[in-house]
């Protein structure tokens, strides 16, 4: 019996409006509806498993609303949480008092004080910015960041463990009760050891996104901005609010005849913007609305933990057109699509994610964020000295740049010395079908379903042979706006994998014997024919989400399994940097010859059954024990793809080459 049957008997069984009744409907919604139990390896069922048996031992509308968060927390995003129906979310027991410092990490993940409150019990026994927290109360650092994760993630979810990490840090000093003691040993700068005493007393407070305050920078502010010693511009992009367009039009003004232009996002806390305007001021090919200032000379981003959302969806505009350079930590990783459910007793509801926001990239920001070109944390002697250790990075950076104000192309009046930082124009498109080499022998249209609904509009495959014998693969992929190339010889080896995206995002992976060339534009730093390690006797299968299946038309063929046939094989595909190829083991078992109905039709097909053997860190994570189905015609034609992951889904919905499939 299934596990969503023993939960509709269980459902069925509960008394009306209970409790019971409707946390396991909430659990049952956000099983059905939310899109990153795979991302996030959220074991859904277990979870359900855990929660849903306590909701017998509630005995108030209260602790109910407590085993709720609980629930909404398992599913580790930002973006979802419990909200008032008829009674308010209930307070959560958790340390609110502190003596008056708050904390960042390291480079060694150490915490260290940044801020200070003025005249309170911390500045008043002797803490300062710079000092590294050794230990609270007796308890290394380590472990009381540690406890106060495990605290705050167990009513409030996160999209991300850096961004947990950022606030126990923040929190660090903090008690449950008013007035308690607080001591903490602290190294200096200059590397002493102090035992310092002090009471909590303080309540919860805004705390300074920026780790320096900047003159002239209102650190709550929306959108503030100064010019920089040495004519470098900095705007702080604190939130993305109502007044972006017109704050950012006065900014650049203001700051159009810089040497180099800073924007930092670091503590951006998101909200909304107007994707088509709210980067216009930056980009150096729109020609819309040519009354806005326009920023031409080189760029540097300041990210960090606590960017998070619409401030992500905002600054990854500068990684999709090679704008800037990124300076700092990742962002936080949570962005999305929301809705809301109100439980069957009315009592709450919950707000959560339903599709994860791409931004302007070809791929989720939720978990992975965006990350920095150049990793940069602040220093205990530059909080000591009052600097701010990622700011003056930047401006290094942009110190060093020649930059003449020419436009991409423009090759008569730009510097091309090693540092002129000039974008670099975009890899060209990938041909129609009817323009490759060789007679198109299929063509046709896929349904894609993720957890059983239908997402997007239907993917195009086209196969095209050559005169050797060689086989092209292209695919569309309209849900993700990416067109995929796949290229193999006459034996079925592949030689060339291409894809193209929104934003002039694009790879070219050219296939060799121990070595493959990789070719980058539109997302972290350019690459041009970069060699990468193949491993050895290993088969390239870049897998993704959503997934058009591109390359299996070419895997499967030259697999080539007869009937009752298990085979193991070594792949590999882009590690999670992008920098890498990681290698992989996974088993192919033939298991014969089925009926399979698509849109399409009926259709005797071999059904193949890959089973992930080994791990590797793909940013499609490949993890042992994952199981895809494949449905395969005898001419090769794939008509249905079972991925048990989401579950994700491929169907053949129609074709139009050849005039006929075979059909039992």
């Amino acid at each position: 019996m299934s596990w969503w049957l023993l939960i509709a008997l269980a459902s069925a069984q509960a008394a009306p409006g209970s409790y019971e009744e409707a946390l396991q409907g909430l659990h049952h919604v956000l099983g059905r509806d939310y899109p990153c139990f795979e991302l996030k390896s959220i074991d859904w069922q277990k979870v359900g498993e855990v929660l849903l048996p306590r909701a017998r031992e509630v005995k108030s509308d209260e602790e109910f609303g407590l085993l709720c968060m609980e629930l909404v927390a398992r599913l580790e995003d930002s973006h979802s949480y419990l909200m008032a129906g008829t009674a308010p979310p209930p307070s959560v027991p958790f340390p609110q008092w502190d003596p008056g410092f708050a904390c960042l990490l390291d480079q060694n993940e150490r915490p260290l004080i940044y801020h200070v409150d003025k005249s309170g019990p911390a500045e008043q026994a002797g803490v300062r910015a710079g000092m590294t927290v050794l230990t609270v109360n007796g308890q290394p650092a380590d472990q009381a960041l540690g406890e106060i994760m495990r605290q705050a993630s167990r009513y409030s979810g996160y999209s991300s463990a850096r961004y947990l990490r950022y606030h126990a840090a923040q929190w660090l000093g903090r008690q449950m009760e008013k007035g308690a003691r607080v001591t903490i040993e602290v190294r200096t700068s200059d590397g002493q050891t102090n035992q310092l005493k002090m009471e909590a007393t303080l309540g919860v407070r805004y705390l300074p996104r920026l780790p320096v305050p900047i003159p002239g920078i209102r650190d709550s502010g929306d959108v503030s901005w100064t010019l920089l010693t040495n004519n470098i511009g900095y705007i702080y992009v604190r939130r993305i609010g109502p007044q972006l367009i017109a704050r950012l039009d006065r900014a650049v003004a203001d700051l159009q005849d810089a040497r180099g232009l800073i924007v930092d996002v670091r503590g951006n806390s998101g909200g909304g913007f107007d994707g088509s305007r709210a980067l216009r001021n930056f980009s150096m090919t729109d020609t819309e609305e040519p009354a806005r200032p326009r920023f031409k000379g080189p760029m540097a981003v300041l990210i960090d933990p606590r960017c998070i959302s619409a401030g992500e969806g905002w600054a990854s505009w500068f990684v999709a057109a090679n704008r800037a350079r990124f300076f700092g930590e990742a962002t936080a990783g949570a962005s999305s699509q929301k809705t809301s459910y109100t439980l069957k007793n009315g009592l709450f509801k919950v707000q959560y994610s339903v599709r994860p926001y791409t931004g302007f990239l070809n791929r989720a920001l939720e978990r992975r964020g965006l990350e920095p070109d150049q990793p940069v944390r602040q220093t205990a002697a530059d909080l000591a000295a009052g600097r701010d250790t990622v700011l003056e990075a930047a401006r290094k950076f942009l110190e060093e740049q020649r930059w003449n104000g020419s436009t991409p192309g423009d090759a008569k009046a730009a510097d091309t010395s090693p540092t002129t930082l000039v974008p670099r124009n975009p890899l060209p498109p990938i041909p129609d079908a009817a323009e490759l080499p060789g007679i198109v022998i299929f063509q046709g249209r896929y349904r894609h379903r993720s957890g059983g609904k239908d997402i997007g509009q239907p993917s195009e495959l086209a196969l095209v042979q050559s005169a050797e014998g060689g086989l092209s693969a292209r695919a569309f992929l309209p849900s993700a706006g990416t067109t995929e190339l796949a290229v193999a010889g006459k034996d079925h080896r592949y030689m060339e994998h291409r894809v193209r995206g929104r934003n002039d995002y694009g790879t070219d992976l050219i296939l060799g014997e121990g070595e493959a060339l990789f070719t980058r534009r539109g997302f972290r730093q350019d690459r041009d024919r970069r060699p990468l390690a193949v491993p050895k006797e290993a088969w390239f299968d870049p897998n993704t989400r959503p997934d058009a299946y591109c390359a299996a038309n070419v895997l499967l063929r030259a697999f080539a399994l007869q009937s009752g046939e298990r085979r193991e094989f070594q792949m590999y595909d882009l590690d999670n940097s992008g920098e890498l190829l990681v290698g992989y083991k996974v088993k192919i078992a033939h298991a014969g010859k089925e009926q399979v109905q698509v849109p399409a039709g009926t259709f005797d097909a071999s059904h193949l059954v890959l089973t992930q053997l080994t791990t590797a860190d793909t940013w499609f994570k490949k993890r042992g024990g994952h199981v895809t189905e494949f449905w395969v015609l005898d001419n090769h034609v794939i008509v249905r793809v079972l991925r048990h992951r989401e579950p994700y889904e491929m169907l053949l919905l129609d074709y139009s080459v050849p005039d006929k499939l075979a059909a039992p």
